[in-house]
Parts: structure tokens; C-alpha cells; sequence
């Protein structure tokens, strides 16, 4: 007995080092990456880099995705305060020409010279805050946005499974969770670290179960974490419907992303395609407007396949989105690549926004340095 205590101590300590190394990495880079970005802002690097892009024709249409926009919890890049989202998009007012979904598609398929850097924004799954923060800032600066709604989430009134368990994790007492008998590990919760791990651990097994398994996997973990569904830390995270109704009269454009955001490529193909059709049709019953556009829901290279995009083709959907980085084109139309704008895109090390870095992220300039796609 006390052979396996010691083993488990030790154990949990060799973790806790690594972690704590991971962070002091992480704060060396993110430094290193800063005044890089104060170089190449301040120098006329990133200045000569745009002039360069125009007159050469690599101008290209930025996609861009978040998924909230509120106070927090911030954790696995989910959501994006609003001073940062606001100095973000008066960034992009000033040096791009934001375009909605459906010019970005003419110019794609056009597949003309750009001689200007676009810019696209787009929120994904419908969280209550798109409604109370993102939306008066879009009408604030005139700018178009299109948000691709979780469809089962905003009828139900039920937060997505990864946030439920991000406010279950940060809102609980608790300072362990023990989920061995569900097929996971135990937890630590004592630092904000470890509980973005587990957060990341748990919704990574929760997207390989079925709809009926996830949700009572879910149940479980949260009577774990001493919370039930009908607590009110869960309640009104959803867009309504009254709220995604006024949004559309001002200009906001919808798009589908599922009825109850699972990953589809492992969804029998008759099951994934009724989660897309029944999504849309949800969409323009409630609002009375024609859907045409998709975001796969997860949106990595796992989680859609031939078939399913072959399926959102045939469904006339004029185009459908994934959440990786990738090179756009006309033959791409259903599988358009977008950035997820992260909190490490657009801070510096202190946390604070920093023009610099959110500058050099948007011009593609750290893609060229750093040969990313």
C-alpha cells in the first residue's frame, strides 16, 4: 500500500514538473514571438511586406473564427475578451476590407489577381454573448459577420458539451476529479493549468461517443463536480431565437453547424447527413431565411471526409468551412480553411493586446517567416 502511494506521489510530481516546464516555455517563446513582432511593426518590415504582397498579387482573403466573445472563463482558446475582440476588429476596419461569406466566395471562384488583403469574420456554435457583445460591435463598425449556429443548442437552451464542462471545471469546489471508473484518469483542479488539461482531456473523449453516451457521460462528470444540468452557472449561454431574429434583420448572416455538434466522420453517413439537413431546416423555419452556408462541426481533417463534404455539395450549400489553416481556392469551396484567433495571436506576454503581434499574425507576414501553411 504504501509502495503505490509513493508511485502515484511520485507520479503527480513528475507531472507537475512538466507542466510547470511547459509553461516556462511557452512564456519564452511568446516573449521571443513579441519582440519579434515590435521588430517587424516598428522597422517597416511588416509596411514593405504588404506594399510587397499587392505588387507581386499574393493578396489573399483571410478567413478568421472565434467562438465567444465575453469576461470568461479563458480556457483551450473558446472565447476572447471583449476590449481584445473590439481593438481587434478596429485593427481590421483600418487595414482590411471586410466581406461577408458570399462576396468571399465570388472573389474565390473568380479566381481573379487580388490587389487588397480581405477579410472574413465568422463565429461558430451561437453562445449567448455573440448576441450581447459581438453583435453591437459589428453594428457599431458596420461590418459584415456570419455565425454558424449549433441549432440543438439554441432550441434546448443547453450550453455545448465543451462548454459545459468549462464552467463546470472552473465553477466547482472540488480540487480533484476522479473519472477512472468512466474510462478517464484523476484529475488535479488546483491550478488553472490543470484544469485546462482536463478540460482538454475530457472533451476529447466526450467527441468519440455517441449523442445518447455524451450526454449521459456528461451527467456524470458533472454530479462529479458537485453541479446538475438545471444549475443556474448553465443557464442562458445560448443564443435564443428572438436574439438570432434581431441579429439577421441588422445584417448578420447564418450558416449550420450541426443539430447537436458531434464529429461526423464517425457518425454512420445517414445519421451525419441528417444532423446537416435537419440543422438547416431548423435554421429557415425559425427564421424564415434561406441557409447556404456550412461549418463542419469540430472542423479538424478527422472529423469530416469525402462523403460528407460530397453530401454538403450535393445539398446545395454554396460553402462549407473547416478550422485549420489551409490555401483557399475554387476547388476548395466546401472545404474553405479558416484561423482560429487565439489569445496568443493578439497579446503580449502580459496578457494585454498588442497591435504588433495581432498585426504580424493578420498579414501573414510570422506564415512566411515561419514557413506555416
Amino acid at each position: 500500500m504504501t509502495t503505490n502511494v509513493r508511485r502515484i506521489s511520485t507520479d503527480e510530481e513528475f507531472s507537475n514538473a512538466k507542466l510547470g516546464w511547459k509553461r516556462l516555455v511557452n512564456c519564452v517563446r511568446q516573449t521571443i514571438k513579441y519582440i519579434l513582432c515590435l521588430l517587424l511593426y516598428y522597422s517597416g518590415i511588416l509596411f514593405l511586406f504588404k506594399k510587397a504582397k499587392k505588387f507581386i498579387g499574393t493578396s489573399e482573403i483571410r478567413i478568421i473564427s472565434y467562438h465567444g466573445v465575453n469576461d470568461g472563463p479563458f480556457y483551450i482558446n473558446m472565447f476572447i475578451s471583449k476590449q481584445k475582440f473590439e481593438s481587434q476588429i478596429k485593427h481590421l476596419k483600418r487595414h482590411f476590407k471586410i466581406i461577408g461569406m458570399a462576396e468571399a466566395e465570388e472573389i474565390i471562384k473568380s479566381k481573379k489577381r487580388m490587389d487588397d488583403d480581405f477579410v472574413v469574420i465568422t463565429l461558430d456554435d451561437g453562445y449567448k454573448d455573440n448576441y450581447e457583445n459581438v453583435f453591437p460591435i459589428a453594428v457599431k463598425y458596420r461590418i459584415p459577420m456570419t455565425i454558424y449556429l449549433t441549432t440543438g443548442c439554441i432550441t434546448d437552451g443547453c450550453p455545448t458539451t465543451v462548454y459545459y464542462l468549462i464552467l463546470a471545471v472552473h465553477g466547482t469546489a472540488e480540487k480533484n476529479l476522479d473519472l477512472s471508473s468512466l474510462g478517464l484518469r484523476k484529475f488535479e483542479l488546483d491550478s488553472a493549468e490543470k484544469r485546462e488539461r482536463a478540460i482538454l482531456e475530457i472533451d476529447r473523449h466526450a467527441r468519440g461517443l455517441s449523442y445518447k453516451e455524451r450526454e449521459e457521460f456528461l451527467e456524470q462528470v458533472l454530479s462529479s463536480l458537485g453541479f446538475g444540468k438545471e444549475n443556474p452557472i448553465f443557464q442562458n449561454r445560448m443564443l435564443s431565437w428572438d436574439d438570432v431574429n434581431e441579429m439577421v434583420e441588422q445584417g448578420i448572416v447564418l450558416g449550420g453547424h450541426s443539430v447537436t455538434h458531434p464529429i461526423l466522420s464517425r457518425l454512420p453517413l445517414e445519421e451525419a447527413e441528417r444532423e446537416i439537413r435537419e440543422c438547416r431546416e431548423e435554421i429557415q423555419k425559425m427564421t424564415g431565411r434561406k441557409v447556404t452556408l456550412f461549418a463542419y462541426p469540430y472542423g479538424d481533417a478527422d472529423s469530416i471526409s469525402d462523403q460528407i463534404v460530397d453530401f454538403v455539395r450535393r445539398s446545395d450549400f454554396s460553402s462549407a468551412v473547416v478550422l485549420y489553416q489551409k490555401r483557399n481556392s475554387a476547388e476548395t469551396l466546401h472545404t474553405l480553411g479558416r484561423t482560429l484567433v487565439r489569445d496568443d495571436m493578439t497579446s503580449n506576454p502580459f496578457g494585454s493586446y498588442s497591435e504588433a503581434v495581432f498585426s504580424c499574425e493578420m498579414s501573414g507576414l510570422l506564415d512566411t517567416l515561419f514557413w506555416r501553411e
